[in-house]
C-alpha cells in the first residue's frame, strides 16, 4: 500500500506536533498507511552548505530562507527509498520551513500546510521582542515569508486560520480535536479560579503573562480579593518564572494531557493580543467544557461558535473575570453548550475529504 507522508520540521513538541497529529489521525480514520519524515531545522554548516544549490529558489522566492537549514540529503533520500518499496500516495509538508521545489519533481501530489502564515507570526514578533537583533531578525524573516506566500506552484495550501487560508488562497484546515479530549471525564473540585495555558517561551504568550501579572489579576484581586493563578506550559522563560512568583501563582510544567490542568480550573484566559493562525489551547480548553475569555485576535476560527466570550482589552478581561467568577454556575452551562459546538464543527470525521482532494 502506497503510503502518505508527512514531512515535519518541529523540533519538539508545539503546535506543529499537534498539527502533525492531526493528520495522522485523518490517515488512521480512512485506513492509510503513513510515515513521518523529521526535518528537523538546526545550525549545521554542513547541511546548510550542501542546500547552497538551493539558494535560487530562495532568491526567488520559491523556498523559505529557513528551509536551507533543513536536511533535504536526508529527506529525499528517505523519500526514494519509501517510493522503491510501497510507493508514495502524497506528502504533506508541515510549514514553508520545510518546503522544497525539487518536491514537485516526484510526480506524486505534495500538500503544503502553511498552519499558520509566517509572515504574520514573524511581523509580531518582531513588535514585541526586547532585543533590536532579534527585532531586525523577524523583520527579514517577516519580509522573505510574504514573499514565499506569494508564490504560486501546483500544491494545495492549507491554513488554520480561515482569514489567513483566504490570503493564500488556500484551503481552511483547522486544528483538530483529539478523541482523548472527547472522551474525558468531568472532575469535581477545582484548584485554581484562574489559568492560563500554552508555550511558555512564545512571544505573544509571554506577552499576555506580563498583562496577566501587571494589569489582570491585580484588577481581579481589587474586586475579589484573592484569587488562585494558574500558569500551565512547557519551557517557563526566566521572565515568565519570576513573573508567576510576583503573582503568587502555581506554575505547572510536566501535565501529560491539558486535561490534566484545565479540569480543575473553573476559568480559562487568553489575553493574547498578538495572536497568529489557530490558538491549540482555546480548543482544548472548549471541549473539556472549561469557561474561558479569549481576545478578540483569537477569536476569527470560532465565529461559528455561539457563546464564546470575547475581550478586547486587559479591562475588559478584568470585568469579564469578574462577572465569570461570581456567576459560575451560567458560564459552565454556556460551556457545556459551547463543548458542543465545538466537538461537532471541529471533529477529525468532518475533514475526512481533504485526503481525498487534489
Amino acid at each position: 500500500m502506497s503510503k502518505f507522508i508527512i514531512i515535519n520540521p518541529d523540533r519538539r513538541p508545539s503546535g506543529l506536533s499537534v498539527r502533525s497529529q492531526n493528520w495522522e489521525t485523518l490517515c488512521k480514520l480512512k485506513g492509510l498507511e503513513f510515515e513521518i519524515i523529521k526535518a528537523s531545522i538546526s545550525i549545521n554548516f554542513k547541511v546548510l552548505f550542501k542546500n547552497l544549490k538551493y539558494l535560487k529558489f530562495v532568491l526567488t522566492g520559491k523556498m523559505a530562507l529557513e528551509a536551507l537549514l533543513v536536511d533535504f540529503g536526508y529527506i529525499f533520500n528517505r523519500l526514494d527509498e519509501i517510493n522503491d518499496d510501497e510507493g508514495i500516495l502524497k506528502i504533506t509538508v508541515l510549514t514553508q520551513r520545510a518546503f522544497n521545489p525539487e518536491l514537485l519533481k516526484l510526480n506524486v501530489p505534495v500538500i503544503l500546510d502553511y498552519v499558520d502564515l509566517l509572515s504574520i507570526s514573524y511581523n509580531q514578533r518582531s513588535v514585541i521582542d526586547r532585543s533590536h537583533i532579534k527585532k531586525f531578525a523577524y523583520k527579514v524573516l517577516a519580509k522573505q515569508s510574504k514573499r514565499f506566500e506569494s508564490y504560486d506552484e501546483d500544491n494545495i495550501s492549507y491554513s488554520t486560520n480561515p482569514t489567513e487560508a483566504e490570503k493564500v488562497s488556500g484551503r481552511y484546515f483547522p486544528i483538530l480535536i483529539k478523541e482523548d479530549l472527547i472522551n474525558s471525564k468531568n472532575i469535581s473540585g477545582f484548584k485554581w479560579e484562574i489559568i492560563f495555558m500554552g508555550s511558555l517561551d512564545y512571544p505573544p504568550n509571554i506577552c499576555a503573562i506580563r498583562a496577566i501579572s501587571e494589569t489582570i489579576i491585580p484588577g481581579i484581586r481589587k474586586s475579589l480579593g484573592e484569587v488562585s493563578v494558574c500558569i500551565a506550559g512547557r519551557r517557563p522563560t526566566k521572565e515568565v518564572k519570576s513573573i508567576i512568583r510576583l503573582i503568587d501563582a502555581e506554575l505547572v510544567e510536566d501535565f501529560i494531557k491539558p486535561q490534566d490542568v484545565l479540569c480543575f480550573s473553573k476559568l480559562a484566559t487568553s489575553p493574547v493580543y498578538l495572536a497568529s493562525g489557530f490558538q491549540n489551547k482555546i480548543l482544548e480548553a472548549a471541549v473539556l467544557k472549561v469557561p474561558q475569555i479569549i481576545s478578540d485576535s483569537s477569536s476569527a476560527p470560532f465565529k461559528e461558535i455561539d457563546g464564546i466570550v470575547i475581550a478586547k482589552s486587559d479591562n475588559e478581561f478584568i470585568d469579564k473575570t469578574v462577572e465569570f467568577l461570581g456567576n459560575f454556575s451560567t458560564y459552565k452551562q454556556r460551556a457545556i453548550n459551547i463543548s458542543a459546538q465545538v466537538t461537532e464543527l471541529f471533529s477529525p470525521k468532518k475533514y475526512l475529504q481533504i485526503l481525498d482532494e487534489y
